[in-house]
């Protein structure tokens, strides 16, 4: 028997109980600690120790584990052989002429690739939840949209804004855009609105917590309202 409540059963990527879980309870508890006391988290860097269990333990080690899904799949690499060993190498030559030309566009680079990868990962959550749903975005407002809308906005304010305390790998590797046009960090000037995520930890111990606290887990939200 098929109906509205089975296919919403469906909808989750695993089950219910485990998606919440482990995939909303981690978020929604980091923005509860982060807006309990959002000056304190914005000034606070991160210690040695959670920089090696959330990133090197948690981040890094999700990252390797793609290998059992590429190069250690005997179908997955015979379909995407001549693109799996082609990649590392040219990334490895590209990454060299890069440092040796400039060690500090080589990380803007990495630092904006990095934020890429973060932004597409949210909507690589909401289209797992739409395939399974069997649910089809499209039209102008659209979840891809929004997901771009959300986590770009913060993205730019800190470009323009000199006050803000925002770097991914080391100290101004993003560009200072407000160098050029002003900043925008008057008083009455409209104040991103904390939004932490699972990922604003980052990938170095004197990362301010508060810069990449404004990531929007929008998958949640979408994911919630949708089997609710």
């Amino acid at each position: 028997m098929t109906g509205p409540l089975n296919s919403k059963r469906n909808s989750w990527l695993f089950s219910r109980n485990l998606d919440l879980l482990v995939l909303f309870l981690p978020v929604w508890t980091v923005w509860m600690i982060f807006l309990s006391n959002s000056t304190y988290f914005e000034n606070l860097s991160i210690p040695p120790w959670a920089w090696l269990i959330f990133i090197l333990g948690i981040d890094v080690g999700h990252v390797w584990s793609s290998l059992f899904r590429t190069y250690l799949s005997k179908d997955e690499f015979n379909a995407h052989k001549k693109l799996l060993i082609l990649t590392p190498i040219i990334v490895f030559i590209v990454s060299l002429v890069l440092v040796n030309v400039s060690i500090t566009w080589f990380w803007r680079i990495m630092a904006y690739l990095a934020v890429f990868h973060f932004i597409k990962q949210q909507y690589g959550f909401v289209a797992l939840y739409n395939f399974k749903a069997k649910q089809k975005s499209s039209g102008w407002f659209s979840d891809k949209l929004i997901i771009y809308v959300a986590t770009l906005y913060p993205v730019i304010y800190w470009h323009f804004n000199s006050t803000s305390n925002f770097n991914w790998f080391v100290e101004n590797d993003f560009f200072p855009i407000h160098t050029f046009f002003g900043s925008i960090n008057s008083e009455n000037a409209l104040k991103t609105p904390p939004s932490p995520q699972v990922k604003f930890f980052g990938y170095s111990p004197q990362r301010s917590i508060g810069g990449l606290g404004s990531f929007i887990s929008t998958q949640t939200l979408f994911s919630v309202f949708r089997m609710s």
